[in-house]
């Protein structure tokens, strides 16, 4: 079958002009056709997307899950991203912690250092600071005086001599603080006004650990630079008698100093020491002589402790 075009070919030449405008009506319609359909595609994308703008506007937080890109150019969608619901969520209505979770969420040295400024800039004493806690036990000093010689430890020089002058400068500050912490414990434990009936063997059991942190202080060639260590072996020998003569003044405290083994600990302390506490193990000797002979059973209302 033959084309309109190929019918118009044998026309005579003198028809040409009107094959010529038959020819231009054939391609205006259907140039108009291409634009009719170019104009309904592009009505329906700007509908689409004028549904999915007004689709977006009305979601709420649990409906709202994609949306899409827009090509600029051709106003079509190229791929589908997800989209955050902001305009769904509203601030909370409480910006700042409470109290108790704002101090459950600082750290120890962060805590440390927000308890002193407050007892500082109000002028609280240890004396009211200690009516809403609890003392300090012998177990948490302990654990306190441990740190301290770690600290110093770390401080040490790689694959250089630990009792040389050098290393020495290396520590000489840790081991001051560690120094001034012991003292500072030491004084307020076996003070008077600690010192009750019930409180000796609190007592005894915090000079014990005390003493055993002291053996583990590093010694140097010179004797200067251990001067510090013999100071505080006398402290501690100090208030190892004061704490013995104030337990013999009462029943209770003569007791504690028979229990738990006290002298034989105190003997391992002296031995370890190179005799600094042969003033103490004299003390508690002279001071067990006293003590009147205690039926076994009688022990058995006190809790034994376990020494490692």
């Amino acid at each position: 079958m033959s084309t309109a075009f190929e019918r118009y070919d044998v026309l005579p030449s003198a028809d040409i002009s009107r094959k010529r405008k038959i020819e231009d009506d054939l391609m205006s319609i259907s140039g108009g056709e291409d634009d009719d359909e170019q104009q309904q595609q592009q009505q329906q994308q700007q509908q689409h997307q004028q549904h999915q703008q007004q689709r977006m506007k009305t979601l709420t937080p649990k409906k709202l899950k994609t949306g899409f890109v827009i090509d600029s150019n051709t106003n079509t969608p190229l791929h589908k991203i997800y989209q955050s619901p902001t305009h769904a969520i509203t601030s909370p209505k409480r910006s700042s912690l409470a109290m108790s979770r704002y101090i459950e969420g600082l750290d120890l040295k962060s805590l440390q250092t927000l308890l002193a400024t407050v007892c500082s800039q109000h002028d609280i004493s240890t004396d009211d600071l200690m009516k809403l806690a609890a003392r300090p036990s012998p177990e948490s000093v302990g654990k306190v005086l441990a740190a301290k010689l770690e600290a110093v430890d770390q401080l040490f020089p790689y694959r250089c001599d630990r009792r040389s002058t050098y290393s020495y400068g290396r520590v000489c500050s840790a081991l001051k603080e560690y120094y001034q912490a012991l003292s500072d414990y030491v004084l307020f434990f076996a003070s008077f006004s600690n010192m009750t009936a019930t409180s000796y063997d609190s007592i005894l059991h915090f000079l014990d650990i005390a003493t055993e942190s002291l053996h583990q202080v590093p010694e140097f060639d010179s004797a200067e630079y251990n001067e510090d260590k013999l100071h505080a072996y006398n402290d501690l020998c100090d208030a190892w008698i004061l704490t013995i003569h104030e337990a013999t003044k009462r029943v209770s405290g003569s007791v504690a100093l028979a229990h738990d083994r006290w002298q034989e600990r105190l003997e391992k302390h002296n031995n370890t020491s190179g005799g600094r506490f042969n003033r103490a193990l004299q003390t508690l000797e002279a001071a067990l002589e006293w003590v009147p002979p205690i039926p076994d059973n009688h022990f058995a209302q006190f809790s034994s402790r376990k020494w490692i």
